[in-house]
């Protein structure tokens, strides 16, 4: 038996949602840090708090960028897969509703040729196989 993937799409939906809400919130956090720091290096100066912002700039901002995108990204990955599980459901479908169309169009022109009724109670008599006429071993004990 193949194997059977059962999709929501309102799961999928929440998920991708979940998703852009979770990338909002990390790009308002971002924005947040950023003016943060800016306002720490105001007050902060030497050979440290340069360290610290090259740091914060070329490693953890690009980072939590990504984060960012990456969340995003699966949003629409997920939108897309929604997507393709609602075309594959319709093109899963023709082949049934085509079967659905066609059936009752032959049963119903079986049943006008008479193929429909043949069950009618009529009853055939006769033999299969018995002797009838005067062949060899009609009438006599077989040639004894």
């Amino acid at each position: 038996m193949a194997e059977q993937i059962i999709v929501s799409p309102e799961r999928l939906q929440a998920i991708s949602k979940q998703m852009t809400a979770r990338g909002e919130v990390h790009q308002q956090n971002l924005a947040v840090l950023r003016s943060e720091l800016s306002s720490l290096l105001g007050r902060w100066k030497g050979d440290a708090a340069n360290a610290h912002n090259s740091e914060m700039e070329q490693v953890v901002f690009p980072a939590f960028q990504r984060l960012i995108d990456a969340l995003n990204h699966g949003a629409q990955v997920v939108q897309a897969t929604m997507q393709n599980f609602d075309e594959a459901q319709i093109e899963g479908e023709k082949p049934l509703k085509q079967l659905s169309e066609v059936v009752p169009a032959e049963y119903k022109s079986a049943s006008q040729n008479g193929a429909a009724g043949s069950s009618t109670g009529q009853v055939q008599t006769g033999s299969v196989g018995a002797p009838t006429g005067s062949g060899a071993g009609a009438g006599s004990d077989g040639g004894a």
